[in-house]
């Protein structure tokens, strides 16, 4: 069956180290020039250590428009094409970053990330965030989802996680937090967790893995907050 007609009927995609690298001269002319077939029935991505220039065409923009769900993973260093790459997902409800093994608190400021020339990704439709590992702080806050109801964070197979790098920008509207972490020897995630419950003015539930239980009971600020914290 031709590859056009295969992807026509496609709803799912997964892509693991795809780059596409614009090259003046020659055969890199040629390569430039491909495009995906058309996927009029794409529901769902998934993308692993994926590389686009900034004026890609590879991909048809309004086959992306029709995708609901993301996963981006990245084994090795946030880029801006990563954010130019996930703001061309723009009605997607659900995305998944997943940074396997990175952690490079860099101190590299949002400021900075938009003084290089780097745009916000806005997802008006997004409602579900998950955070595996380490995210960079300046990579969430060039995220603009202004009705996002609910974020999960997880550890990756490190212990790495990202309740110190979550912005104020994705707390304001959220209804729900689940915070999925491996055991990690030190409790110094129950201040972090304050710090961003605090920030959640609609929030109503809190869910937690059943170990940090012991951690948390002896804490009250959640019952003034009034947010009911439910342990899985």
């Amino acid at each position: 069956m031709p590859l056009s007609n295969q992807a026509s009927k496609t709803q799912y995609l997964s892509l693991q180290n795809f780059a596409q690298y614009r090259i003046n001269r020659g055969y890199g002319e040629a390569l430039s020039a491909l495009r995906f077939p058309h996927c009029p029935n794409l529901k769902e991505v998934s993308l692993t250590n994926h590389c686009e220039t900034a004026l890609s065409s590879f991909f048809h923009d309004e086959d992306l428009e029709r995708v609901e769900k993301l996963t981006f993973v990245n084994t090795s260093a946030w880029m801006p094409c990563d954010i130019l790459c996930i703001s061309r997902y723009r009605n997607i409800h659900t995305l998944t970053l997943q940074a396997d093994g990175i952690f490079f608190p860099d101190g590299k400021r949002y400021e900075d990330w938009i003084a290089a020339g780097n745009t916000p990704a806005h997802l008006p439709r997004l409602k579900a965030l998950l955070a595996i590992g380490y995210i960079a702080d300046y990579i969430l806050e060039s995220i603009r989802a202004p009705d996002l109801l609910s974020l999960r964070l997880e550890t990756d197979g490190e212990a790495h996680h990202t309740l110190e790098t979550i912005p104020t920008t994705l707390l304001t509207t959220l209804h729900s937090i689940d915070i999925s972490f491996q055991p990690i020897p030190t409790p110094s995630w129950v201040p972090l967790l304050h710090a961003i419950v605090s920030e959640a003015p609609l929030l109503s539930d809190l869910f937690i893995a059943g170990w940090m239980k012991q951690d948390l009971e002896v804490e009250d600020w959640y019952r003034k907050l009034n947010v009911v914290c439910h342990y899985l």
